[in-house]
């Protein structure tokens, strides 16, 4: 963690407390997300420039997704949450919110311009998240110099991604080389939840649509499981995956596809400022997963944050709500804008912002899939209540087993 004793000259907020309060008396606990997922940095350094702006004293830990939601469970239960902190998308914090473990944010989101779709609220018609976590929909990701080496094209459908496996490992067996197919990393669960999810959609699109809503059948469901399971259960066969992958963990899985060990990975989106950074320009490609991209650009999208988008909570136990509240709201209009001006990522609110930087093909792709997205469909997965998204998360890991 960074603990900040910062005394800045800015004007700090009302405090709850009946007596004046001086920002240097003001402590606030942040718990953030910071790993492969998140845009850069600055999620973290961002926080510096509020506690010195305020004078707070700010001290900031930051975890992997997996790791922040184990600590929020246990922090739930101990009463021991932060001030402020990281809550995934999906629906996966409903029961902090059944808790009582968030303060409503309404009242401040109120004052800001965020757009529609990032407000959702709870049943309750409550607010409690603050969005500042970038878009992030389903994506593959293709090391262009394994693909010039071994010569291969960007499959477009599931019969060419089998093509393009048989074709590394028929590679491998003339060359003496071990490259994956396809990156996978089983220790997490995380990718091969997607993985999965992914191939269910390109196969049964209907199917898949209406499982979201739970209007498919048990018999409709159990149909597309199967021929999901089947499609997997084949590049199993036809070797896609590392050697080791229920022992790789997703981030060993994103250095092992950045170090040229994997032809192909399936990740979200919000990923590509990572790989640009480690692989530069001309190092991969982003494109639709086999079967999710159309003639025309038309795409079928999955929204990895399915029901709430990933942000910041307040808790009810801090002392400090008000200032919590507020400081939240401007870290999350200040990482959007840098999001969008130097780095292009889609743009949170209605305010006008431009991009200066310099024009990646990988950046443009994820704005082709919202701008030309067909349908947009869950990652089933986020929607789960945390109980069942555990319990599927273990059959699935079972299945890869």
């Amino acid at each position: 963690g960074i603990l900040l004793f910062l005394g800045g000259c800015g004007e700090p907020q009302d405090s709850e407390n009946e007596e004046e309060t001086s920002p240097a008396e003001i402590s606030l606990e942040v718990w953030i997300c910071y790993d492969r997922n998140v845009p850069g940095a600055y999620y973290v350094f961002e926080w510096d420039n509020l506690a010195e702006k305020y004078g707070y004293n700010i001290e900031i830990q930051t975890y992997s997704e997996q790791e922040i939601k184990d600590k929020l469970k246990m922090a739930v239960v101990s009463n021991e949450l932060p001030d402020i902190f990281y809550v995934p998308g999906g629906a996966y914090p409903e029961y902090l919110f059944e808790a009582g473990a968030c303060i409503p944010v309404q009242e401040y989101l109120s004052e800001t311009d965020f757009k529609e779709k990032y407000l959702l609220p709870y049943e309750d018609g409550s607010n409690y998240i603050i969005p500042c976590m970038a878009d992030s929909y389903g994506a593959a990701y293709y090391n262009t110099e394994l693909m010039a080496e071994i010569g291969l094209e960007i499959p477009s459908n599931w019969e060419e991604l089998e093509e393009m496996v048989q074709k590394v490992h028929q590679y491998n067996e003339e060359n003496g080389t071990e490259y994956a197919a396809i990156e996978l990393g089983m220790k997490d669960k995380w990718m091969g939840e997607l993985l999965y999810c992914m191939t269910a959609l390109s196969q049964n699109q209907e199917i898949y649509r209406r499982t979201e809503t739970g209007e498919a059948s048990d018999e409709e469901l159990s149909a597309m499981l199967t021929e999901a399971s089947g499609a997997i259960d084949r590049l199993m066969k036809l070797g896609a995956f590392p050697g080791e992958y229920m022992e790789i963990g997703e981030p060993e899985a994103v250095r092992n596809f950045i170090n040229q060990d994997a032809v192909m990975m399936v990740h979200q989106t919000s990923l590509v400022y990572h790989l640009i950074q480690n692989m530069g320009r001309e190092g991969f490609a982003a494109a639709a997963f086999p079967g999710c991209g159309e003639e025309g650009a038309l795409y079928r999208v999955m929204d990895m944050n399915y029901t709430y988008t990933p942000g910041l909570a307040v808790s009810s136990g801090s002392e400090y709500q008000e200032e919590a509240a507020r400081l939240s709201v401007e870290f999350a209009l200040n990482v959007n804008r840098t999001n969008v001006e130097q780095h292009g990522y889609l743009n949170m609110t209605e305010e006008d912002f431009t991009y200066d930087g310099s024009s990646f093909p990988q950046i443009e792709f994820i704005h082709d899939l919202e701008t030309h997205a067909e349908t947009t469909d869950a990652f089933l997965f986020s929607g789960f209540v945390q109980e069942n998204g555990d319990d599927w998360g273990n059959l699935m890991k079972q299945f890869y087993a």
